[in-house]
């Protein structure tokens, strides 16, 4: 009888990036943020690092992980430290799936507070996998392209009004396309970040954020354009032969009364899959269930469906992390 090969733990710069990279080509629950880019990328950031982990068994990586450990500056890292996982865990079979979790916890319990893992893929089937994790619902949005072999096939899907913006968009003179110009990047920034500052008020990675990003194949950036001008775009992650994630969009608010430039960003990321044979695209996100959410809306007039692949939350400093919420409490209440 053949005996099984034994079981390995493989952290960072042990795992083999070919090895890696075959893996996410076959694995369930495969994504960008899991590949090896992701994880140099925050390797690199100040006030952050990253942690890869990895099971191999019978030769093969089984399943793996990547988590981003975020971290503020001060008095306040102490009571700060966290680690995102950002689309879940990808796997082979998902009995291996507790052991990386339990090898995931061993690594990081000197360098988090709590590992918060946010699903991009339905893991309810394998919940027992989980069972040491208190599960908090959200909800995302996913559109299915597979169906679709051209852009005309999709708009012919989509619901007249939205259909409508975006043929008269076209026809008005505004256009996409991909760009990897630093300087098309910023312009696309500055838009994103006027967006943040006056709407959406919420915290916004740097500049530098994105354009470190660009030595990486598997970042896209989209650009729309309206007589030379950059009036919207998009900032995305993807991974070959799977699905893009729109982490960023963006677009002029009102800047003509028949083009509508956050449309045409979305747009060029669905163009983009349709023409790379990508199964899905995620719309990274639509908050909580019993919460209004305002973007969630404007994301299902797309065509996609709203799903709950849910979060996951392990916290392993009980101590600091009720500390943490206790002074992320009186923060507000002082702000107020």
């Amino acid at each position: 009888m053949k005996l099984k090969s034994p079981i390995s733990i493989l952290t960072n710069q042990e795992i083999n990036r070919e090895e890696w990279a075959t893996f996410l080509r076959t694995a369930k629950a495969s994504n960008p943020f899991q590949a090896p880019s992701f994880y140099d990328y925050f390797q690199h950031e100040p006030d952050q690092d990253s942690l890869a982990v990895a099971i191999k068994a019978d030769d093969q990586i089984q399943a793996l992980v990547v988590a981003a450990i975020h971290k503020v500056a001060g008095l306040k890292a102490n009571f700060s430290k966290r680690a995102i996982i950002y689309g879940g865990v990808a796997y082979r079979k998902p009995e291996f799936i507790s052991q990386l979790l339990k090898a995931l916890e061993e690594k990081l319990r000197s360098k988090a507070i709590y590992i918060e893992i946010r699903n991009f893929f339905n893991f309810k089937e394998h919940k027992d996998q989980f069972k040491d994790w208190e599960y908090q619902a959200h909800m995302n949005v996913k559109l299915d392209v597979s169906n679709f072999e051209t852009a005309d096939d999709y708009l012919a899907s989509l619901k007249y009004n939205r259909r409508r913006e975006i043929k008269q968009s076209i026809k008005a003179g505004a256009d996409f396309e991909e760009t990897r110009k630093e300087s098309e990047v910023e312009q696309i920034y500055d838009i994103l970040e006027d967006l943040y500052l006056e709407r959406v008020k919420l915290p916004l990675p740097s500049r530098d954020f994105f354009l470190d990003q660009l030595q990486f194949d598997c970042f896209k950036v989209f650009a729309v354009r309206h007589n030379k001008r950059i009036i919207g775009g998009a900032f995305t992650l993807y991974l070959e032969g799977k699905g893009i994630y729109t982490w960023y969009y963006c677009g002029i608010r009102d800047y003509e009364k028949k083009i509508f430039p956050t449309h045409l960003a979305v747009m060029a990321v669905i163009d983009f899959a349709l023409k790379s044979g990508l199964s899905h695209i995620d719309f990274m996100g639509a908050g909580k269930p019993e919460e209004e959410y305002g973007v969630r809306k404007y994301k299902l007039q797309f065509g996609g469906e709203l799903v709950e692949d849910g979060r996951y939350i392990k916290v392993l400093n009980p101590l600091l992390f009720s500390i943490g919420k206790i002074g992320v409490k009186v923060l507000s209440k002082l702000k107020k």
